[in-house]
């Protein structure tokens, strides 16, 4: 009796230290030849990373198929058919889906990819899901959209898009179309990324605008701001329609002969002007006021009756009210005779007026040779488009074949060809020294007239 109490007694002290005793674990056949370890726990580790199974469907058919040479479980969902991939949903008419976690799928009619993490959406007839390795191909018409900040909307399509769902990263195979209401671009394989809101077409790809036609060996498209930057022997080919009394850079020529003003009628009179723009790169913004376009690295405009040139040119406002250029100017203006050159430049269309100052010169042609008949030089150049005129101000220098002349100011009339000089005007000629009130130039006949008093001097 004693030695029942003490077994018991004992029983009850040796409970709690074997209570907390787990059972042991079954090992598997591949683990048969590990080293038993009671205090295995299994590894949980490798499901963080999977991706969650999320499908549905107003319809389902369940069927057996053998996929790429396996029996397989596949579920055919219809009615508003979905799959999520994390936090993107992929939803259409008829999903085909392979296997419980859906490993792949096929997307059949009214196609949708949204991505509303990276304001991305995506529109096909047809779609290829693969989960291992997170993309979809969309066929079919695909499509996508992109709404700016200005709430401008662009059109993205090509003949196929690959999506990769975990990198934010699209591949347009094919010929590309990007369209909105500024422009058109077509293009041949493209690459967009997320992160960086841009779209790059290689392969010279080519824009149209109204009236305007442009082409690079690169470009890239900012989705969100709208920026448009072409890269590598860039051009531009655009038409617009002037009258003869123009507010271009430069001004209609008038006929000498007949001398007689243009009716309001003939200066209403449109003409279609053609104007070929390069550049290393050209960049359009159009999400800031005002818009612009410029051209950076040996800036070329070439048309009927200008060649201009420059490092850096832009054009401010839908319509160009403010042209601006940079470095190593020069502008022909081939009606007119006339090279202007300097290395700042501004033209208000408006206003009709343009200013040249950083080292400004003027180079007066023959008309009928094109060589340098005269040169002026001075601190500040400005064109009176209107009026036909160019006035030079601050230091004026006056280099002819056969004479130097200095002063203040001076007014070439392109009309008439010739140069009014004044503020203390000089002329120097055979080592003498003319000064008058005012000089007259006429640089096609090599001729001068001196006025309001002369005085003669040598030269020192």
């Amino acid at each position: 009796m004693k030695l029942k109490k003490i077994l018991f007694f004992m029983l009850i002290i040796s409970f709690p230290l074997f209570s907390g005793i787990q059972p042991p674990i079954l090992i598997g056949p591949d683990n048969i030849f590990e080293a038993p370890n009671s205090n295995y726990i299994p590894n949980k580790s490798n499901n963080k990373n999977k991706i969650p199974t999320r499908w549905g469907g107003a319809s389902l058919t369940q069927m057996e198929k053998t996929y790429n040479g396996f029996p397989m479980t596949v579920f055919i969902l219809g009615g508003g058919a979905w799959i999520y991939h994390n936090k993107i949903k992929l939803s259409s008419s008829e999903i085909e889906i392979v296997g419980e976690d859906a490993i792949r799928a096929e997307l059949k009619g009214r196609v949708e990819v949204e991505d509303e993490e990276n304001n991305s959406y995506f529109y096909a007839n047809k779609g290829s899901y693969d989960k291992v390795t997170e993309k979809i191909l969309l066929e079919g018409r695909p499509r996508l959209f992109y709404t700016a900040k200005d709430k401008q909307k662009t059109k993205i399509s090509a003949d196929r898009i690959t999506r990769y769902l975990n990198e934010g990263r699209t591949v347009l195979e094919g010929k590309v179309y990007i369209q909105n209401n500024d422009l058109t671009v077509i293009g041949e394989d493209a690459n967009y990324n997320d992160n960086t809101k841009k779209l790059e077409i290689s392969n010279r790809p080519f824009i149209f605008s109204r009236k305007r036609f442009l082409s690079a060996e690169k470009l890239i498209y900012d989705t969100e701001s709208g920026e448009v930057s072409l890269n590598d022997s860039t051009f531009l080919i655009q038409t617009s329609e002037e009258s003869e009394n123009s507010n271009s850079l430069i001004s209609a020529k008038k006929d000498k002969k007949n001398n007689q003003a243009t009716t309001k009628e003939q200066e209403k009179t449109p003409i279609i002007l053609e104007t070929i723009f390069q550049a290393d790169k050209m960049i359009h913004q159009n999400s800031k006021e005002p818009k612009s376009t410029g051209l950076y690295g040996n800036a070329k405009i070439y048309r009927k009756d200008l060649e201009f040139s420059a490092e850096i040119l832009k054009s401010l406002g839908s319509s160009g009210d403010i042209i601006q250029a940079e470095k190593d100017i020069k502008m022909f203006d081939i009606l007119n005779h006339v090279i202007l050159s300097g290395n700042y430049l501004e033209h208000f269309k408006v206003k009709e007026y343009s200013y040249i100052k950083d080292n400004p010169k003027i180079e007066l042609l023959d008309k009928n040779n094109q060589k340098v008949e005269s040169t002026i030089t001075s601190v500040i150049i400005e064109r009176f488009i209107d009026k036909k005129e160019i006035v030079t101000r601050g230091n004026v220098k006056i280099v002819s074949q056969t004479s130097t002349a200095k002063g203040e100011y001076a007014t070439y009339f392109e009309n008439e060809e010739k140069i009014v000089l004044e503020g203390n005007p000089s002329l120097e000629r055979d080592k003498k020294i003319l000064h008058s009130g005012k000089i007259i130039i006429y640089p096609q006949e090599d001729r001068v007239l001196l006025s309001e008093g002369m005085n003669l001097k040598g030269a020192e």
